[in-house]
């Protein structure tokens, strides 16, 4: 039997929570894989994002879809009530990234395909269905740590996953470091900035949120476990070699942000 896809175009709500799960679900039911990301997603997992000391603004949808169901994601994302931003999407379709626009909201909606590129590059693609609203938590937490230049709102999202998520070997509410050190562990530059990012908060960031001396704790002792079970990892001929050259040439990109459009 084949199921008839949705061609009523919606209205996007206002509140970016309920929006993005409008979308996910709206997508599922399209036979188009959409996931979260970014603060949004970070929302869906952490009770201690919703308020408090690491809560914060989260004015933008940004979602990670498959670049092999880009015509159906298109057809249903125009149905839900955005525009394409045609040119935006023509040059950047190849670097599988999508622009589109709210115009009742006046926001605009980004989407990566496959890939969660920015300094460094993490492959989602294959793991994209494990959680019902978002990427994994361990993808999740390295589109954090993978961050160069550190910025508040992420060091606080990196803070709430850590500590509202212990860490093993599955993927359900759980941070998989098994897949953080297997990716660390075949690419130096993301190794060299995750381990360099999880210390720098661990040692001079944790302190500042008032989130309770247990919690701070935790955190560290999270991060320091993280940390140590990177290192441990078995290294690829390709992590050593690079390793080799170490900070002696740039390891990471630094891409341009997009500019969103007036009020976001």
């Amino acid at each position: 039997m084949v199921r008839m896809v949705e061609h009523r175009v919606e209205k996007p709500f206002s509140n970016v929570v309920e929006e993005t799960r409008r979308l996910i679900g709206g997508a599922e039911r399209n036979l188009v894989l959409l996931r979260a990301i970014g603060g949004v997603a970070v929302l869906f997992h952490c009770p201690s994002a919703e308020d408090g000391p690491l809560s914060r603004k989260r004015p933008d949808i940004d979602l990670m879809a498959l670049s092999s169901e880009y015509k159906k994601l298109n057809g249903f994302i125009v149905s839900a009530g955005y525009e394409p931003n045609k040119r935006f999407n023509a040059v950047n379709l190849r670097s599988k990234r999508l622009m589109y626009i709210d115009p009742v909201n006046q926001r605009q909606i980004d989407f990566l395909l496959d890939y969660f590129h920015m300094c460094h590059t993490i492959d989602v693609k294959e793991r994209m269905s494990i959680d019902k609203l978002t990427i994994p938590l361990a993808e999740l937490l390295l589109t954090k740590l993978q961050i160069v230049k550190l910025n508040e709102k992420d060091i606080r999202d990196t803070v709430a996953l850590v500590k509202d998520h212990s860490m093993g070997e599955s993927d359900e509410e759980t941070i998989n470091l098994k897949r953080i050190c297997d990716l660390c562990g075949k690419d130096w530059s993301l190794y060299k900035t995750v381990t360099t990012n999880a210390a720098k908060i661990r040692d001079f960031f944790v302190d500042n949120y008032e989130i309770g001396a247990k919690a701070k704790e935790l955190v560290k002792n999270r991060l320091t476990t993280m940390s140590q079970a990177i290192e441990s990892t078995p290294k690829s001929m390709k992590w050593k070699m690079r390793a080799k050259m170490g900070d002696s040439m740039a390891w990471y990109d630094l891409p341009e942000e997009v500019v969103r459009r007036a009020g976001e």
